[in-house]
């Protein structure tokens, strides 16, 4: 299927035809600034992108005054869908709403009509395939050190996944650290077993994205700096507490942000 498309829903194609599309600038980025005391300038509070417009102008071509119509129903109906996938050009997907369609001339004795439909995307960015790397953990080590590349356009917060060698009974790691080099951060993970151990049938989740953490599908504690996994080459090191690792690996997943 030719993109771009809207929840499967093509609009290039014999009959819908996208001859411009306005998205590949920025979203709108809300700087919020700050005066400083005694000093000239200003300090910025914040950057952060928000939602980002994406607008596809074209037309639709019938047989007939009725197929347009018919056409045009369905086109309408299939807009519809809130927060759908906007796939501009293959392998990344927007989160997308549509908040306008303009069709100027709906005179069905016609069979063309011309059209302006705008999305409002929630994320600032598109998304790809999720990326997964996986790092070796040695046995009887307290420490392991891994590099990874986080693809795109802008930052990421990726999923880490720490899963125990297939024993039974418990690792006796009581906590652990995540450390990120490049911002100098670290996140803290707790709470094991209820307050005991981790057990060696539960993996533990990092997940950076919504700054939770889980042991097998249980809540624990996290704490600390939420890094940003700006894109290029990113080194972590992840260290128990109370007893040395028993090996294992640590996963790390992310899904490639593009502006």
């Amino acid at each position: 299927m030719a993109v771009p498309t809207f929840n499967a829903f093509s609009l290039q194609d014999e009959n819908f035809i996208s001859e411009r599309i306005t998205f590949k600038g920025y979203a709108d980025r809300g700087v919020i600034r700050g005066k400083i005391n005694r000093r000239e300038g200003v300090k910025l509070l914040a950057t952060e992108f928000g939602e980002k417009e994406v607008t596809i102008e074209g037309r639709v071509i019938a047989d007939s005054a009725s197929d347009l119509q018919s056409l045009l129903d369905d086109f309408k109906k299939n807009l519809t869908i809130e927060e759908g996938d906007l796939v501009i050009e293959t392998g990344r997907t927007f989160n997308a709403t549509v908040t306008s369609l303009a069709i100027p001339d709906e005179h069905y004795n016609q069979s063309t009509a011309i059209f302006e439909v705008t999305f409002l995307c929630s994320e600032p960015y598109a998304v790809s395939s999720q990326v997964i790397g996986v790092i070796p953990v040695p046995s009887g080590v307290y420490t392991v050190s891994g590099t990874f590349t986080v693809s795109g356009t802008l930052f990421n917060r990726p999923i880490f996944v720490y899963s125990p060698p297939e024993l039974t009974g418990n690792t006796l790691i009581r906590m652990m650290r995540l450390y990120h080099a490049e911002t100098g951060q670290t996140v803290t993970i707790s709470g094991f077993g209820a307050g005991s151990s981790l057990s060696y049938q539960n993996d533990v989740t990092i997940n950076l994205d919504d700054f939770s953490a889980l042991e097998g599908s249980s809540t624990v504690d996290i704490g600390g700096g939420f890094q940003k996994f700006e894109p290029g080459i990113n080194n972590v090191t992840l260290t128990a507490s109370g007893r040395a690792f028993p090996g294992g690996s640590l996963t790390v997943r992310h899904q490639p942000r593009w502006l």
